[in-house]
């Protein structure tokens, strides 16, 4: 062998619940506060259990806004 090393690695696959512990800590340092429930959407969206209609729908009925157009604030 030349010094040849070899360096393949296996892709990182985050879980559901990594992808929104990542999203949820992104957000505090943009200073925006998630609440338990977004925390549950989240989650859901992340296992692929809600569609973006299905949480327009959530949205309408708690009166809310979690899509990203608003300002989340």
């Amino acid at each position: 062998m030349e010094g040849k090393i070899s360096m393949s690695r296996k892709p990182v696959v985050p879980t559901s619940e990594q992808m929104v512990q990542d999203a949820v800590a992104n957000s505090r340092l943009s200073g925006y506060k998630v609440t338990e429930d977004v925390k549950a959407v989240m989650l859901r969206i992340a296992r692929g259990e809600m569609s973006d209609d299905q949480l327009g729908a959530c949205e309408k009925q708690q009166g809310t806004e979690w899509s990203t157009e608003g300002d989340g604030k």
